[in-house]
């Protein structure tokens, strides 16, 4: 049986376009129709690949959800988020703020529960861009300051992220992979 696979980066140096292919959260079913047990399996396949071209079939961030939130004044710097620290931890959702109207709401149903019995979402992409897993303190709130008043956000379950986030560090040269 085949391991799940998900996608929590790629080598931003060699493959700096691929932000407008893959997200961070996909999953991986194949490539070249091939279906693999680990993610180092999948690295090696693409690595020592002798084609030009490789077809890589993903479900896109199945536990993920986009909303577009409109930002209601100038400055309405947080939309309604509140997070943890200067982290992408969302803790809270402001009643009637652009994210509430939005239909976002602090906790989700669509991935294990924490040891609180419940999931919170985490903030993983802003404006189409992925944010790095492990990021700058001030990248979120300039992300989410952004000059305009539609802002898009992709959320997935905290605990999700974390696992990927965890996953990733075991690689020795892990920074290579991180979103930037």
């Amino acid at each position: 049986m085949n391991r799940v696979i998900f996608i929590a980066g790629w080598k931003q140096k060699e493959h700096p376009h691929l932000h407008n292919t893959f997200h961070i959260g996909d999953q991986l079913i194949s490539i070249n129709e091939n279906h693999f047990e680990s993610a180092s399996e999948a690295r090696n396949f693409i690595k020592y690949s002798h084609t030009s071209s490789l077809n890589f079939v993903v479900r896109r961030t199945p536990f993920g959800r986009v909303f577009c939130l409109i930002r209601t004044e100038p400055s309405d710097d947080t939309l309604g988020i509140v997070r943890d620290g200067g982290t992408a931890k969302i803790l809270h959702i402001t009643p009637n703020s652009s994210a509430s109207k939005a239909g976002l709401h602090p906790y989700c149903e669509v991935y294990e529960a924490d040891e609180d019995g419940q999931s919170i979402w985490c903030l993983t992409e802003i404006n189409n861009r992925p944010l790095n897993f492990f990021f700058k303190s001030n990248e979120i709130s300039g992300r989410l300051n952004a000059i305009g008043r539609e802002v898009s956000v992709l959320v997935q379950p905290y605990n999700f992220v974390r696992k990927m986030r965890k996953q990733l560090k075991t690689y020795s040269n892990y920074k290579d992979y991180i979103v930037q």
